[in-house]
């Protein structure tokens, strides 16, 4: 475990490695007076470690790949899909040593996190949650926007993935959006494709990730 752990570290590093631009922030390296606390980029590396480090430690089964970091979430958080309200709210992270990194008065709760972690809370096992772009696009002079990411930004996220992979063992991936769906399709990596549980699509995200029961890898539970 202590070179899983290593392997993990080595992994936010890169990752805090890439500068960012005016229209792509990096969560484990980008602050901003206006928005983070002091020291708001090494919050979201400790988050997003320590995260990573306990659900390796627990065995991970299943990846939920989303298509890149949002501002009500993985901007904040340092985790996809989490927002700044799932950590101080949920279980898993609750009185983890999890912190929040932004200075606004409320918490940032992202709509589509709230999904993915309602939806967790059916699953026998906790899956790690990561995006095929693990940085922020937004649009110029808009921070707190979200954008569709491009084509040589996913190609920038696929490398992270492939080591996430390898350092967790080869999980089985459930691919919410079709970014997602085709990035892993060029890369040849079997997986599962589900709705994206933005914009109305909770239902069917969910209905997808029930999918795994045939596989019998994930059941959720009775609603």
């Amino acid at each position: 475990m202590e070179k899983t752990h290593a392997a993990i570290r080595n992994l936010l590093n890169k990752l805090s490695k890439i500068p960012h631009t005016e229209t792509l922030a990096n969560p484990y390296a980008t602050e901003r007076a206006d928005l983070d606390r002091p020291g708001g980029a090494a919050i979201r590396r400790r988050n997003c470690e320590m995260y990573l480090q306990k659900l390796a430690a627990r065995g991970v089964k299943l990846i939920i790949l989303g298509e890149a970091a949002g501002y009500q979430g993985c901007r904040f958080s340092g985790i996809a899909f989490t927002s700044e309200h799932t950590l101080a709210n949920h279980s898993f992270f609750k009185d983890g040593g999890f912190e929040r990194s932004g200075i606004r008065e409320r918490l940032f709760r992202e709509p589509s996190g709230s999904i993915v972690w309602e939806t967790i809370e059916r699953l026998p096992h906790i899956p790690v949650l990561w995006n095929i772009v693990p940085f922020h696009p937004h649009t110029a002079d808009k921070p707190l926007s979200n954008r569709t990411p491009t084509r040589p930004e996913r190609e920038l996220g696929k490398q992270f993935l492939l080591e996430l992979m390898e350092i967790l063992g080869q999980p089985q991936i459930a691919a919410a959006g079709k970014i997602s769906s085709e990035t892993l399709t060029q890369l040849g990596i079997k997986h599962t494709a589900v709705r994206h549980p933005a914009y109305g699509g909770k239902a069917e995200f969910q209905a997808g990730i029930a999918a795994f029961e045939a596989g019998g890898a994930y059941k959720l539970a009775s609603s």
